[in-house]
């Protein structure tokens, strides 16, 4: 060893003068050049910890084995913001480093203060002007570090590595003070051979990392722009000939029941000498070392450094296999020794028999066609950022284990190799994802998937994340990306793979469905678009790869997609974005605790995306949002569905792939109103994956009385411990209710006691025996109601039609939208209030109010009676809107007659159906005369902004935009004045996969596109505007022209000069806008179609809620309901909450979401009441149902007012006041994603006629019973069921 290191001392000191000059040259030549992303970097390999023994590399504990030394801990560290300022020659061994600063490795330096975390969507953080390579030479935060190591004796003649987990964005290696290389790719290793430059005792490591590098445009992740080491750091050592690589592939053959094992291992010669004779063996182990199933031996020998690779196969008869639902793992051992006997390395993978493949256009686990229950998950952690904790990692996996979560995409990375390990070990299938994002470049020309400067980097990080993850059976799907664009480097990208891997398929979203993928994976895709896919035919399954985006209060709608996923054999799942919200946690001045998202650091003009980045299942440290309830109850492997549940007959199905329901138990209970009268356990619950059965509940023992619902309650459950699962732990569950055909008996009410009244100018007083209700007349509100002596009123009933905007209210618009009503809600006008006695016992007040900014009255009537009960009747009614008084048609440009005008009134236009059309090319043309440009202004939209859809629109600074499906979109290189005509002429080629844009018969742009499907211009259309009034256009509009053909230049020109005929040839529809009849313009071509003209001023949008609001003293804070619950549900996500009765505190029906919004609602409310400590309070009767809230704060505490006004939870501080809302609806919460997408119709609340009603009176829980009924009727249900 000494004579090694004298050598190499020589070495080092003849070749210094040479290496040591690396830092003075242009390190512009590296960090900004596509074509080098390493230098001297060891090739890609599987990762794999070198041991001593066989029983070390079992039990794969890095830190057992004494091959392996951990360099995490304590560096020295120095970061500047300006390259240039970084410290010169700090890599050399006589530098004097003693004044810098400790710094934790691995860490980001951004959450240990140096610099500022910047969060952003798709766009760069660095520019507004991406020009690939070109980075910041100026401004680029760059971070020295050095640490000092020594070898361990036991290393001496062995080969030492140094291995870097996660480096961004880009660094460079010295070990005593000579490069030893340089290397990007922030999410797979960096290894490199440093035996060359180690000398015995004390060893300086230094390197250096720049922010931003030439590697960082492929790294536009929608997440923290962070920097640093995020990933462990150390050393390993092996033998002069070592196994350098091996890939394992157990697969099954003979239609899947058997097994075949292919391994291939690599050996590398790094001495100097003739290696002699070694042993390599292979042994595939059971469950232990003991139980060995297959060893085989040989004798290699190898010369002069050259590889050898060798081939090994073994067929096992009947493995266990390995799925998500049973992760059976053998674990492969493969082991070098001397001609001694001794043990130089031995290495291990964990091996489970399984294949992947696309059969007849679906994906096929095991022969078995699956769903993917999935979700995207960004590694994150609330404090330490990029750096995720093993304990983090197993938390994460328990979580989605317990919720019926099958697969993970590794978005947008190769995640944390122990991450793979973990999976494989509790079973969860993985879409393993490359390293590249290039969004801030576009689909378009400049996307850098079609610029062949940036091929090798491309396929350099797909095979860093193959060649590292190769081995894991959790990995059934490689993916090559995310919105990166697609073109020949991701060509070259998938043939990459076919060549070296065929075991699995390849997803790639921005394929769409073309070449380079084998599965069909858009992202939000709507219901109506999955569904017209799957009912034909397909060459690849579709699964979504991105979808119900979790942003706050958000996934509705869920159930209503797996209704439709599971009705069709080529819908095979899709995977929720995303799993945690990416915020951090931080105190406030007051020492209170919030989580922090993009804008909340840095100065002002940090770019920024706001809470885009707080989309999770999972807030930041791992609570569950109240929807991942929801996706357990849809994601569940087990449903039971009724036959007729009067008899107990039920049908049970079993949806696992893989898994027999004798290993649950099938528990059902009998609930009705709060308590459970019967309960039992189905017997032979034997039903084999993806069949059903149909089973018997012995209910000869229920007594059915009038008037009470009737539930019964199944439930799954584990019948031992497993690794992810508990004992007695619930899986799946569903509520049935059970017909009760006997109606309640109606009986008088009956009231005693006289009830005065009182009325003057300013009040109205009811009066009883022991109550006061006072009305003020000046506001028409309750304002007091006092029973034995205790308050029960805080604030007065008033009108509600408002919520606190959820994420998804303001992707789409709703808080714009929708502002008519919050106007109605905070400023209602009283018309009239005045009191009617019925009786001596009975008295009703009714009030009108007068909603101007929606043109509407609101009444609310009370009955009350002698007993102080109070019936609450609420209406609403819409008035009519007067005609529109002003001419809306206007001249046109010269020789062109007449156009719409739409300054003259706020309007928009509304095209019908053009029936079920399809284009290949087309032309569309209008005349346009923009008078202002405002942030969006729609020219034309066709329907929903789906894959087809066509949509073009002006943005605030006059570019022209053309949307094709929403998200794809190209800007038109073009200045617009106001106040000047311009005929726009649109050209698209479908196969040509271009668009030609011409202004008043000219060309001025040709543009490439990245997708081009057919155009789908069937269903309603909006010229100047969207629906509901949105993003209208600012002038006038005149020649509408759609053509089913690609116009010629000269063509275009010629008819640029005049208004058409209607008999063109291609013409498919034109509006030439002469006249108008009762609001109606039609076609001059285009049988049967017609413009509508809407005056908004007498659109009312939708309703985001109806009922009323009032508050109650702060005391009365225990709560108690019967409804869904117990978690906050809503019209559109309340599957999970079952009818039962819930209670709690006040207090804990608030959700902190990251940033405050609507919470805490529950739907489908029989009653609830609100009580003191000493029981006393008031009870809501729904009449028969009623949705509603109770919390400490008012909306206006949630309501943000404007997207741009990010609040955070420590912004919500609890008043001494309950904030009762008592509604017939509220609109559902939505979440098919979060920039646009509304509520589905059938959980949204158009504007008309409503009316609901409920009761409150004072209620003692110690004397009084809700569920209390006189003269009930009971019957025995005779029969019962059996399977």
């Amino acid at each position: 060893m000494n004579i090694r290191y004298t050598i190499l001392s020589l070495l080092m000191i003849t070749s210094t003068f040479v290496l040591t000059r690396a830092q003075e040259r242009d390190i512009f030549q590296d960090i900004e050049n596509p074509a080098v992303f390493g230098r001297n970097k060891v090739e890609p390999h599987v990762f794999s910890i070198p041991y001593s023994s066989i029983d070390q590399a079992f039990n794969n504990k890095w830190e057992k084995s004494p091959y392996f030394l951990s360099l995490n801990g304590k560096w020295k560290f120095r970061w500047v913001e300006r390259i240039d300022d970084r410290p010169q020659g700090f890599y050399k061994p006589d530098y004097d480093y003693s004044t810098w600063s400790d710094f934790p490795v691995p860490a980001n330096w951004e959450l240990q203060g140096y610099g500022i975390p910047i969060y952003v969507n798709q766009p760069y953080e660095w520019t507004t002007d991406p020009q690939p390579p070109s980075i910041p030479h100026d401004f680029n935060p760059t971070g020295s570090y050095i640490t000092t190591f020594t070898i361990p004796e036991t290393w001496n003649s062995r080969v030492v590595f140094l291995h870097f987990g996660g480096v961004k964005s880009a660094m460079y290696v010295w070990i005593n003070g000579v490069e030893v290389g340089y290397s990007e790719d922030s999410k797979t290793p960096a290894e490199f051979n440093i035996s060359p430059y180690l000398k015995p005792g004390e060893n300086k490591l230094a390197i250096q990392i720049y922010r931003w590098s030439d590697g960082a445009y492929l790294e536009c992740q929608d997440f923290w722009r962070i920097s640093g080491i995020e990933r462990d750091v150390f050393l390993y050592s092996v033998p002069q000939t070592y196994i350098s690589d091996y890939f394992a592939k157990a697969s099954l053959v003979n239609q899947y029941r058997d097994g075949q094992l292919d391994v291939t291992v690599d050996l590398k010669n790094q001495g100097m000498v003739n290696a002699g004779k070694i042993d390599l063996t292979v042994q595939l182990l059971g469950t232990s070392t003991e139980s060995l199933i297959w060893q085989e031996t040989r004798e290699i020998k190898l010369k002069d450094q050259l590889p050898k690779t060798l081939n090994f196969n073994y067929f096992i008869k009947n493995p266990r296999k390995w799925s998500a639902e049973s992760p059976e793992l053998y674990k492969l051992i493969i082991s070098l020794k001397d001609n001694k006997g001794n043990m130089l390395q031995s290495v291990s993978s964990n091996v489970g028999f399984r294949t992947s493949e696309i059969k007849n256009g679906q994906l096929l686990v095991n022969g078995v066609p699956i769903l993917i229950k999935g979700v995207n998950r960004h590694e994150h952690d609330p404090i330490n950022g990029h750096v995720i904790s093993e304990e983090s990692m197993v938390r994460d996996i328990l979580l989605m284990k317990r919720n019926n979560i099958n697969t993970v995409r590794t978005c947008h990375y190769p995640n944390d190799p122990r991450w793979y390990d973990l999976c494989d070990k509790y079973g969860l299938y993985l879409i393993d994802e490359a390293n590249i994002e290039s969004h801030g470049m576009g689909y378009g020309e400049k996307s850098l998937a079609k610029d062949p400067a940036w091929m090798d980097a491309h396929v350099q990080r797909v095979k860093n994340m193959l060649e590292r993850d190769k081995n894991h059976p959790s990995v059934i799907i490689w993916s090559l990306g995310n919105e990166a664009g697609d073109g020949v480097n991701f060509t070259s990208c998938y043939q990459w793979i076919k060549n070296r891997d065929r075991s699995r398929p390849v997803h790639y979203e921005r394929a769409l469905g073309g070449p380079n993928t084998d599965i069909y994976c858009p992202m939000y895709a709507s219901i109506e678009h999955i569904e017209n896919y799957a009912k034909q035919k397909q060459d690849k399954p579709l699964i979504m790869c991105e979808y119900t985006h979790a942003m706050g209060n958000s996934n509705g709608n869920l159930q209503d997609y797996w209704d439709v996923i599971e009705k069709y054999d080529q819908l095979q799942g899709a995977c929720v974005w995303d799993w945690v919200d990416q915020s951090f946690l931080k105190f406030d001045e007051n020492g209170d605790i919030f989580y922090a998202y993009g804008g909340d650091y840095g100065p002002p003009g940090t770019p920024s995306d706001g809470n885009f980045c707080c989309n999770g299942l999972v807030s930041a440290d791992r609570t569950p949002h109240p929807a991942l309830a929801e996706i357990k109850k849809v994601y569940q492997y087990v449903k039971c569905k009724p036959i007729d549940p009067l008899t107990g007959k039920f049908h049970i199905f079993n949806n696992y792939d893989f898994t027999n329901l004798n290993l649950f138990d099938i528990r059902w209970k009998i609930r009705c109103e709060g308590q459970t009268l019967l309960e039992g356990v189905i017997g032979n619950s034997d039903v084999a994956p993806h069949q059903s059965k149909t089973v018997g509940v012995d209910l000869s023992q229920l007594i059915i009385e009038s008037g009470r619902e009737y539930y019964i309650h199944f439930e799954v459950v584990t019948t031992s411990e497993s690794l992810a699962l508990p004992n007695n732990f619930v899986v799946a569950s569903e509520q049935i209710e059970i017909p009760n055909y006997e109606p309640p008996v109606k009986t008088a009410e009956v009231s005693t006691g006289k009830l005065n009244i009182l009325d003057n100018e300013q009040i109205i007083q009811l009066s009883g025996s022991d109550f006061n209700i006072t009305f003020n007349k000046a506001d028409g509100k309750m304002q007091s109601w006092i029973s034995d002596g205790l308050s029960l009123l805080d604030d007065g009933i008033s009108g509600n039609f408002w919520r606190a905007p959820t994420d998804n209210d303001f992707g789409n618009g709703m808080d714009k939208r929708c502002v008519a009503w919050k106007k109605a809600s905070e400023m209602p006008a009283i018309e009239s209030i005045s009191v009617y006695r019925i009786d001596d016992n009975n008295a009703t007040v009714k009030t009108r109010f007068y909603l101007p900014s929606v043109n509407a009255v609101n009444y609310i009537d009370y009955r009350i009676n002698s007993q102080g009960v109070v019936d609450v009747d609420s209406h609403l009614e819409l008035l009519t809107f007067p005609k529109p008084d002003v001419e809306v048609l206007t001249g046109s440009r010269q020789g062109f007659g007449n156009a719409i005008d739409f300054d003259a009134l706020p309007s928009e236009l509304t095209m019908n159906d053009t029936g079920h059309v399809m284009l290949d090319d087309c032309t569309v043309e209008m005349m346009v005369y923009p008078t202002i440009f405002a942030e969006k202004n729609t020219l034309w939209s066709n329907n929903d902004w789906d894959k087809g859809r066509l949509h073009f629109e002006y943005r605030y600074d006059g570019t022209l935009y053309f949307f094709i499906g929403g998200v794809n979109y190209e800007p038109f290189n073009f200045t617009f004045q106001t106040n000047q005509w311009y005929l726009l002429s649109v050209v698209y080629h479908r196969f040509e996969k271009k668009l030609d844009f011409f202004v008043d018969g000219g060309h001025v742009q040709t543009i490439e596109l990245s997708d081009s499907p057919a155009m789908d211009i069937s269903g309603n259309s909006f010229l100047g505007g969207y629906q509901d009034g949105e993003r209208l256009f600012k002038g006038k509009i005149d020649e509408f022209r759609l053509w089913n053909i690609a116009l010629d230049e000269k063509t275009i020109a010629e008819n640029s000069l005049k208004p058409l005929k209607g008999n063109e040839e291609g013409l498919l529809l034109y509006f030439n806008f002469e006249k108008m009849a009762e609001n109606f313009i039609k076609a001059s071509k285009g049988e049967g179609m017609k413009i509508q003209y809407i005056d908004l001023r007498a659109v009312r949008p939708d309703l985001p809620r109806y009922g009323v609001k009032f508050a109650l003293p702060g005391q009365l804070d225990n709560l108690k309901y019967y409804g869904r619950g117990p978690l906050e549900n809503y019209s559109d996500r309340n599957t999970a909450s079952f009818i039962d009765v819930y209670e709690s505190k006040v207090a804990d029906q608030y959700f902190p979401y990251v940033r405050p919004q609507e919470n805490g609602y529950k739907t489908d409310l029989r009653w609830l009441t609100i009580t003191g400590n000493d029981g006393n309070g008031i009870i809501i009767i729904g009449k028969p149902l009623f949705s509603g809230s109770a919390l400490n704060n008012p909306i206006g505490d949630f309501d943000q007012g404007t997207k741009q006004n990010y609040r955070h939870m420590n912004d919500i501080k609890p008043k001494d006041k309950v904030f009762l809302t008592v509604d017939f609806m509220q609109m559902g919460v939505g979440g098919d994603d979060s920039w646009g997408a509304r509520t589905h119709p059938q959980y949204t609340l158009p504007a008309k006629y409503y009316r609901f009603s409920f009761r409150m009176s004072p209620f003692n829980a110690t004397k009084d019973n809700p569920f209390e009924r006189k003269d009930r009727k009971s019957t025995r249900l005779n029969y019962s069921y059996r399977t």
